[in-house]
């Protein structure tokens, strides 16, 4: 248990690097304030995670459909699966906690401008777009998701908060070295 507590703070504190290096230069004013969000119920940090889910599976059909790379369709295929699963887990927590299993939708204006112009590319530049926007991406969700652990109630959400935080920095390695 302890070994797995070390892997993971190891896994946290090298994604959070990257957290500071892919936002270096946005300064105290940083265009999404919930880049330093932390829920502190089980229902905000579904209303968190929904729509974060949402962009990315988004973001990972865009590449499944016009992308080049064959191991990067492999890892958009991976990730559509294992976050549809987990808005399902949510959505359905939501319900039982109050009443509505959908969370409201955040209307991030960034990324809605990005994801038009990723509707553009294709091939390599729509690989590329992917891996550099992703990165960033999934490295927002780690210090939401991993601050959120002492407010959260539910087994369930405490468990995929944890597997947020491995499986999404374990990805951000992975499309690092797809990057080099």
């Amino acid at each position: 248990m302890n070994l797995l507590k070390g892997l993971r703070a190891s896994i946290f504190v090298s994604a959070l690097s990257l957290v500071s290096l892919s936002h270096a230069g946005v300064g105290e004013n940083c265009p999404d304030p919930r880049m330093t969000y932390t829920p502190k119920s089980d229902v905000q940090f579904i209303d968190y995670f929904q729509p974060h889910h949402t962009m990315a599976i988004e973001m990972a059909n865009e590449l499944l459909e016009r992308g080049e790379s064959a191991e990067l369709r492999m890892m958009a295929q991976k990730m559509i699966r294992s976050q549809t699963a987990e808005i399902q887990i949510m959505r359905n927590a939501r319900k039982a906690l109050t009443g509505r299993s959908a969370s409201p939708h955040l209307m991030d204006q960034h990324m809605m401008a990005d994801m038009k112009h990723m509707k553009t590319l294709s091939g390599k530049q729509l690989d590329t777009h992917f891996i550099d926007h992703m990165i960033p991406h999934h490295a927002s969700a780690l210090p939401t998701a991993h601050q959120s652990l002492r407010y959260l109630k539910r087994a369930a959400i405490k468990d995929m908060a944890n597997m947020i935080v491995m499986e999404q920095a374990k990805e951000i390695g992975e499309l690092q070295k797809m990057r080099e």
